[in-house]
């Protein structure tokens, strides 16, 4: 039996009226960011801020180092041994890749373009497809089709939070969740099964906020299926398709998963905690307020509202729009109606359908609902974006819309194709507001095309392949800024012309091997120079910005030690100082730093860097430090390790290797010892060496807003013996040695007691 979804004329033509919509919502993309002549398709919509993450992921993919299920290795980034990014769980691989394969024909800009104009287009298809399967009218569905694919929520969203505006399979999951509620059920026949499984698949390959609110209806759809004793197929339908969307989505997290068995990086890049769920909750005002209004009294609100709250989070891109949040009061009504005058017990149709849902999703993403309770009790705090589950809300509430527009159909046609006539008026009442205007659009030109010949000149400068050091050396990504510069900025010369050149900024935070930079950065101008030469580097590139007097008197130095005169970009936000040759010509590999052979593998926070560059290493109870050494090493050549540990509670720390015990150290708390040198037997590879503890972890009293609970602090590892060139005792390139006494400096309290006692160590 042939099996389509569009099976018959009807679905045919609903099919050409939903590639149509498609067509309207994309002109209408193309209007706002005035993309309907071709002279600025070749530059990004935007170019500064999270939209540096978007492109340097497409960038990477472009360059073959970002591939859906693999290893995520950009080469260009991290120098001197390239960026790592598998310790993201990042879920949207296949947009970012499948913009990157699209780059290779049309160039970067224009990809992404295309990339953000397909996320209206396909919204507005799927969603009239979704609403006609649903059983509403053509001419409804056909005008809020368009409302969503044009909505305020994608707009806002634009190129810096593409990921979240590829919201296009919402209206497919409500038209799903519905089906699952039925009396039928979902897997009716293949006719309903067949789409809904690809739904599935899709959304758990797409943002983690939609997969969660899809996965929620689906597991009450199962639970009220069984609540009404239905068949097994009607029942076990919800669940199927629940475990289909957790395999997806767990399959975008392969990458992860295998980077910390394999290579023992076991401290995430993306580290949260109830502040984030609090501050980004789903907050009712911002679903009614947008940024901006055409009328006196509610802009003046607006700006009362925006200036006054406590938390601006990421307001006002909750906005529901102006016929969203009109369908959102005729609900409401409709909703008090049904309480005040009763219907024998039972909800109303659209109370059921709509209201009902809507609740529930405010209840869960509010400042202390269900999602904050859950992520309190289970320490679990990545979804922390619940006014991102606005686009649900607004999905059923056009829904909603079109049933009303049915409804003044039947009633009057004029009144029906009024409605229509204003609820089209007012969308693009509310995107004209918002529409780019010409001199930001040339503006955005003018910087990207500025950027791409500084890129040109430095590679003319350096040389091909040349890797060039980003101060100042900062954590990536979700990184506040230090001063006013904008902490992606390095990612501006990754992305804006094709080229060779290496940049040591883009590795994942919480990867140690990166804790060399912080030293470095540090250093006096003349030894920073000379530091980076041994390493190979051929350049510096200080973000201006950065520093309150724009890094002059650091160009200065700079520009002394290194002997050669200062390159400003443009813009003159970014400087360029050449270095000369590696002190070791003929040395086709540089040195690479110590730390390059040292990863903090599982049990540990993200390190945290003080104000002098050192770094702590927090752990959260047991944790192992991964050492790799080179298998052209000679087995002869011997290897130590030392690092200074404190606890802010009194515990004993047992150090092992290999199950042999190296030492146990009894801490007392808040005291701070230097343990080592140990020596070590290590086979060539990655070796383990293992800290465990008696007591369980703790809060710190001293910093009581802290809350991490932690078991031991980690600092000054230095190891020796790992790697050719690497061997013996540090030396000025790499951190440099410190006495135990010098932790008792560090704002932590903790008081310096020097080395653990001789006989605690066998």
């Amino acid at each position: 039996m042939r099996v389509s979804f569009f099976s018959n004329r009807r679905a045919s033509r609903d099919a050409l009226i939903a590639g149509a919509l498609a067509l309207a919502a994309a002109l209408v993309w193309c209007w706002f960011y005035h993309r309907l002549t071709p002279e600025h398709w070749n530059q990004p919509a935007s170019f500064g801020g999270d939209s540096l993450i978007i492109l340097g992921g497409a960038q990477a993919a472009t360059e073959g180092d970002f591939t859906p299920w693999m290893f995520k290795a950009p080469r260009r980034l991290g120098a001197p041994f390239g960026a790592e990014w598998n310790s993201w769980p990042i879920t949207e691989e296949f947009l970012l890749w499948t913009t990157g394969i699209v780059a290779r024909l049309t160039g970067l800009p224009a990809a992404t373009n295309l990339v953000m104009l397909a996320a209206h287009a396909l919204g507005a298809a799927a969603f009239y497809l979704a609403s006609r399967r649903l059983g509403k009218r053509r001419l409804p569905s056909m005008v809020c089709a368009l409302l969503f694919g044009c909505s305020y929520f994608i707009f806002l969203r634009g190129l810096g939070h593409l990921t979240v505006g590829y919201c296009w399979q919402v209206p497919l999951c409500w038209m799903v969740i519905a089906q699952s509620f039925s009396a039928r059920g979902v897997f009716k026949n293949q006719r309903r099964a067949l789409p809904a499984i690809g739904v599935a698949v899709l959304t758990g390959l797409q943002n983690p906020y939609y997969t969660f609110i899809f996965g929620q209806f689906l597991g009450l759809a199962f639970v009220a299926q069984a609540l009404r004793r239905r068949s097994w197929r009607v029942v076990l339908g919800p669940a199927a398709l629940g475990a289909v969307l957790v395999a997806a989505f767990i399959s975008m997290q392969a990458d992860t998963l295998l980077d910390q068995a394999v290579h023992y990086r076991g401290a995430l890049s993306a580290q949260r905690s109830y502040a984030d769920i609090e501050r980004y909750a789903l907050k009712p005002l911002d679903l009614l307020l947008p940024l901006h209004w055409h009328w006196p009294f509610f802009e003046q609100k607006a700006v009362i509202y925006n200036a006054q709250k406590l938390v601006t989070a990421e307001y006002p891109m909750a906005f529901l729009g102006v016929a969203g949040m009109v369908a959102a009061l005729l609900l409401a009504g409709t909703t008090l109606r049904n309480f005040l005058l009763g219907g024998g017990g039972r909800l109303s149709h659209p109370v059921r359908v709509y209201a009902v849902p809507i609740a529930w999703i405010v209840l869960v993403g509010m400042v202390g609902g269900v999602l904050g309770v859950g992520s309190l009790l289970t320490g679990a705090y990545f979804l922390r974006g619940a006014d991102r589950f606005s686009i649900f809300i607004l999905a059923l509430l056009l829904f909603y819309l079109a049933d009303v527009l049915t409804g003044l159909i039947r009633w009057r046609r004029w009144a029906g194709w009024a409605g229509t006539v204003l609820s089209l008026a007012a969308a693009g009442w509310e995107l004209q507001a918002l529409r780019w205007s010409k001199p930001t659009v040339a503006a955005i030109g003018k910087e990207w095309n500025d950027y791409g010949s500084f890129v040109t000149r430095l590679e003319a400068a350096a040389g091909k392949g040349a890797m060039l050091f980003n101060l100042p050396a900062v954590d990536f990504p979700e990184v506040l800024p230090s001063h006013q510069e904008d902490t992606y900025a390095p990612l501006q010369l990754y992305v804006t012309q094709p080229s060779t050149l290496r940049f040591s900024f883009g590795n994942m935070r919480g990867d140690y091997r990166d804790a060399w930079q912080r030293t470095c950065a540090r250093l006096p101008p003349d030894r920073m120079v000379a530091n980076l030469r041994r390493f190979g580097f051929r350049g510096i590139v200080v973000s201006c910005a950065a520093y309150p007097d724009q890094a002059k008197a650091l160009l200065a130095a700079l520009s002394g030690a290194a002997g050669q005169p200062t390159l400003l970009s443009p813009k003159a936000d970014l400087a360029f100082v050449l270095l000369p040759p590696s002190p070791a010509p003929g040395n086709d590999a540089p040195v690479l730093p110590d730390t390059a052979n040292i990863s903090l593998a599982r049990g540990w926070w993200p390190p945290e860097e003080l104000p002098t560059g050192e770094l702590l290493c927090w752990t959260r109870g047991d944790a192992v430090i991964a050492l790799y050494r080179s298998p052209s090493l000679p087995p002869a050549v011997p290897a130590e390790i030392r690092f200074v540990v404190a606890s802010p509670t009194a515990r004993t720390l047992r150090v092992g290797h290999h199950g042999k015990e190296l030492a146990i150290v009894e801490l007392a708390a808040n005291v701070a010892r230097s343990l080592g040198p140990l020596s070590l037997t290590l086979k060539p590879g990655w070796n383990l060496l293992h800290l465990r503890t008696n007591q369980p972890p703790a809060r710190r009293a001293d910093v009581p807003l802290d809350p991490r609970e932690i078991a031991l602090m980690v600092t000054d590892i230095r190891a020796s013996g790992l790697a050719p060139g690497a061997a013996g005792p540090p030396t000025s390139a790499q951190a440099p040695s410190r006495r135990s006494d010098r932790v008792a400096a560090s704002p932590f309290s903790f008081v310096t007691q020097g080395p653990a006692p001789a006989g605690s160590i066998p």
